[in-house]
């Protein structure tokens, strides 16, 4: 708990920044030991160019899984004029974010694709890895949130430029609770797609896939690919991307 807290303490100060550049450093050095793993360690980096890409300073985003909100100062960095949404259900960094980043609307809820309340699962080893849970059998240590739809969080009168959405595999059920957002406004999205996130909520990968691109009309993109320009990726490359060696945890969606 202590270890996270100051990590939390870090953003939004001069010394954020040189923390991060140590962190890719050190990511570094594990790519040297682990080969196979390079562009999940180079991912974060990506990510900072995407940001320099697609963030306007008037863009208004919306950061799903905001954690302690290194994401979130990122964001804001690019875009600080914009009108930002971040969601954490732990209701304690969601508390440490409405101190951390005053000017931001947060939401200390889960999102879905209805409202109500779901189980939940805050990981204490790694709070990064906190969890709905899907129906099922009960979880030692589990606890219940409350959920709403991405579509009834949003002003219907402001755009959306850019949403972020990193919720360990409730993914499909945070877009499916956005489809008139996505639709309307079609935002930029970063989203997480791990091999096992999606069939703890009974979905395959490719399914989220076809969500994005047949229902909301998006392509789909691995991050450094977007950066050079180069063309979106079929249902196969993306199933197959999630296969060790892997060459993405995080993808690009765009219209």
């Amino acid at each position: 708990m202590i270890p996270l807290y100051w990590k939390h303490a870090l953003i939004r100060t001069p010394l954020e920044r040189p923390a991060k550049q140590l962190q890719h450093i050190l990511k570094m050095w594990r790519v040297l030991r682990h080969p196979g793993l390079h562009n999940i360690y180079t991912e974060e980096y990506e990510i900072e160019k995407l940001f320099d890409m697609v963030l306007r300073p008037n863009s208004n985003c919306v950061d799903v899984g905001a954690h302690i909100g290194s994401t979130l100062s990122s964001i804001i960095r690019r875009a600080p004029n914009g009108k930002h949404i971040a969601v954490e259900p732990v209701s304690r960094k969601a508390e440490w974010l409405r101190l951390k980043f005053p000017e931001v609307d947060i939401r200390a809820i889960a999102l879905a694709d209805t409202p109500g309340t779901k189980r939940f699962l805050e990981c204490k080893e790694c709070s990064g890895l906190s969890r709905l849970l899907p129906s099922g059998a009960p979880c030692e240590g589990e606890t219940t949130v409350v959920c709403d739809c991405l579509d009834n969080i949003i002003d219907p009168h402001r755009r959306v430029d850019f949403v972020k959405i990193d919720v360990e595999g409730a993914e499909l059920l945070a877009l499916r609770g956005g489809s008139s957002l996505l639709h309307r406004d079609h935002p930029i999205i970063l989203f997480e797609s791990s091999p096992e996130g999606g069939r703890k909520f009974g979905y395959s990968c490719d399914q989220l896939f076809r969500l994005l691109n047949e229902r909301f009309g998006y392509s789909i993109y691995l991050i450094r690919d977007f950066l050079k320009g180069r063309n979106p990726i079929a249902v196969d490359t993306f199933i197959h991307s999630h296969n060790y060696p892997f060459r993405a945890m995080n993808y690009v969606a765009a219209v």
